[in-house]
């Protein structure tokens, strides 16, 4: 019996719901067509979708540079301002959600520039370009 026929049984369908009713799990389903159900998550995804067009545009790219772009795209957003982290007006550092991961900001100052540099001349170079590219606001 396949991994589908199984999940569809009811006796199946029904043990994995008491399961995870006595650890406190309770699923909430959303419309297929409602993504604006959902909310923050949502927000989350068109943020990162939103990053991920500005710098990549209609180029394609290696898994390698996306995995690259998608990591730089998920510190930007994890790195944005929640709250202040003290008291004291003359401390401007924010409370970032990636405190809560790690305990420091996510975000880290490039090695280089490469946005000014011809495309040319970046043949071995074009990951350290579109990352840039993203490091500068997508210009």
């Amino acid at each position: 019996m396949d991994l589908m026929q199984n999940l569809r049984r009811k006796g199946h369908h029904e043990r994995i719901l008491n399961e995870c009713s006595e650890d406190g799990i309770y699923w909430h389903f959303n419309p297929p067509s409602a993504p604006h159900f959902s909310g923050l998550w949502e927000a989350a995804v068109r943020s990162a979708k939103i990053h991920l067009l500005k710098v990549l545009g209609q180029h394609v790219v290696l898994f390698e540079d996306l995995q690259t772009l998608l990591t730089q795209v998920e510190a930007c957003l994890n790195s944005r301002p929640l709250t202040a982290l003290s008291d004291d007006p003359m401390d401007l550092k924010p409370l970032t959600p990636g405190h809560c991961s790690i305990g420091a900001s996510l975000q880290a100052a490039p090695d280089c520039n490469y946005v000014q540099i011809s495309e040319g001349r970046l043949k071995c170079k074009p990951r350290s370009r579109i990352c840039n590219t993203f490091g500068a606001g997508g210009k």
